[in-house]
């Protein structure tokens, strides 16, 4: 009988942290996930302000930490067969920052690409550029002349932007855009991905790191097996996979979005849903003591699923407050000058002056 009320309350909890998470997930509206989008430079740093184009150190860091990553799943893999390895949390979690390592060199390479595209592509248009101003150089003062140049060159810095981002201003130039980047709405939509998966990836590991350290190693020493958390796998995935999507999260231009919680809870439901039909259904231990269903469990259970949301708030603060005095100590308050600069611009009357939106990520 007790068991039963063990079940029932570990169901209502759960059913509870489904509810809330589609609750979170429904306030996020596809404007406002265009403005996520929007927000971010996926292959930019803001430690190179005035380079647009993809960071040749962010694409070294993300592909050195996915070659990495695929190693420690390889090793991983010869200790164990593949069903016991995805027993455990840790490993999805893991899975889950090799895939956004992937994705997000697949950016980078292509950004990269991009940019020597781009460079013909500017140097093309700054040709056209210079035969319209020499047709057009008489009867205009040498005030309108620098003006012009001027306004040409803040048009012609556009075709620097993020492929990720449709520029209006290299449309307006070169009268197409089909060589300078790929369908906007296919790009707007593999960027968006990018971003909820670095969301989901940089709150997992302080879920996952935290977890082991204060709550689960207390209890393994109790059972005798403290030691296994000090193996050379497990270090890899509770302590070194914080240092490669910290640098990350340090260096890049992709913001924290707080409704994204709600996709890690969703993994966490998934994954203790697989763990309770196991269990139920083929006698399978749990992965982890706190997952017993004895009489402690129902408060276990709300417990690490509420403390999501509080490791998000982390994150958040993380983000908007710690990364954003760093980057004021090195490189100073970049974005706003970039931010004045566009609209001072705009403000001149400069139809090509484009305000960059992800100036808005450290205020």
């Amino acid at each position: 009988m007790a068991s039963s009320i063990t079940s029932v309350l570990v169901g209502l909890v759960l059913l509870c942290m489904l509810a809330l998470a589609l609750k979170v997930l429904a306030t996020l509206s596809p404007q406002q996930q265009q403005q996520n989008i929007s927000q971010s430079h996926l292959t930019t740093t803001f430690w190179a302000p005035h380079r647009p184009k993809g960071s040749p150190l962010l694409l070294t860091w993300r592909a050195t930490c996915f070659v990495w990553a695929t190693y420690v799943h390889v090793v991983m893999l010869r200790e164990r067969s593949f069903t016991a390895q995805y027993r455990f949390y840790t490993v999805w979690s893991y899975s889950i920052l090799t895939l956004y390592f992937a994705v997000a060199t697949a950016h980078s390479a292509g950004a990269m690409w991009f940019e020597g595209s781009a460079r013909q592509n500017r140097t093309r248009v700054k040709g056209s550029v210079l035969t319209t101003k020499r047709s057009g150089a008489n009867g205009r003062t040498a005030d309108d002349a620098t003006a012009s140049e001027e306004d040409d060159e803040a048009a012609v810095i556009q075709l620097d932007y993020s492929p990720f981002v449709h520029s209006e201003s290299a449309t307006s130039l070169t009268g197409d855009d089909s060589d300078i980047v790929a369908d906007p709405n296919s790009l707007r939509s593999a960027g968006l991905a990018t971003v909820a998966l670095f969301n989901l990836v940089w709150l997992n590991v302080w879920v996952v790191d935290t977890i082991l350290w204060c709550v689960l190693y207390p209890m393994y020493i109790q059972m005798g097996i403290g030691d296994s958390v000090f193996t050379w796998l497990s270090i890899n995935q509770h302590a070194i996979n914080i240092v490669l999507i910290g640098f990350e999260a340090l260096c890049n231009r992709i913001p924290v979005i707080p409704q994204y919680v709600a996709y890690t809870i969703l993994l966490v439901l998934v994954f203790t849903c697989m763990e309770l039909i196991l269990h139920d259904e083929y006698g399978v231990h749990f992965s982890y003591p706190f997952q017993k269903l004895t009489s402690a469990a129902p408060a276990w259970y709300a417990a690490i699923s509420l403390s999501v949301f509080v490791f998000q708030g982390w994150v958040v603060f993380l983000d908007r407050v710690v990364k954003r005095n760093i980057v004021k100590c090195c490189v100073g308050d970049t974005d706003e000058d970039d931010a004045s600069r566009a609209t001072t611009g705009a403000a001149e009357g400069n139809p090509n002056a484009v305000v960059d939106e992800s100036s808005s990520l450290l205020r």
